[in-house]
């Protein structure tokens, strides 16, 4: 949540892609409402993923006839539980 929440102070339209549900996450109840109330845009990944590296701008914000949905970035902070 740290990482999330600082985060989005330097970049206010930063989405925060996580791949549990809201049920499944580590956080407390109290620091995820925190979060949401900063502003954190949570948007929750349940299927596979996987990065690109390469620059595909005409993809960016699209999802394609496989389901697949691509996010442009220019950086990417990987952040993991403390349990």
């Amino acid at each position: 949540m740290d990482a999330a929440r600082t985060a989005k102070r330097a970049v206010p339209e930063l989405p925060s892609f996580t791949v549990k549900g809201m049920e499944n996450m580590t956080a407390s109840k109290k620091e995820i409402a925190e979060a949401e109330e900063d502003g954190v845009n949570f948007c929750f990944i349940t299927l596979r993923w996987k990065l690109r590296t390469r620059h595909y701008p005409e993809e960016a914000g699209r999802g394609t006839a496989g389901g697949e949905v691509f996010f442009k970035a220019d950086s990417i902070i990987v952040a993991i539980s403390q349990n």
